[in-house]
């Protein structure tokens, strides 16, 4: 995915292997449409770094990092309780 929103729960970093717009801002992402059309070599970064993401992210790995953070969540929550 190299266009994504912040809502999108993927595992996308803005620049390094995605480019991430503020959710329903149009204006944005046809911005970022633009710029991969324009900058091909920033086009290939970003298709390779996104590839190399996907490749190493799968259901399995996703819901370890998922519980993770509900496990983090629910310290800080305890903790500050």
């Amino acid at each position: 995915m190299l266009l994504v929103s912040e809502a999108a729960g993927a595992l996308c970093e803005h620049m390094e292997n995605a480019l991430v717009h503020k959710v329903g801002d149009l204006q944005e992402l046809t911005s970022h449409i633009n710029l991969l059309d324009q900058d091909r070599s920033l086009l290939n970064k970003l298709r390779t770094a996104s590839l190399k993401t996907c490749r190493s992210d799968n259901m399995v790995t996703a819901g370890d990092r998922l519980h993770r953070i509900y496990l983090e969540a629910l310290t800080k929550s305890a903790s500050s309780s």
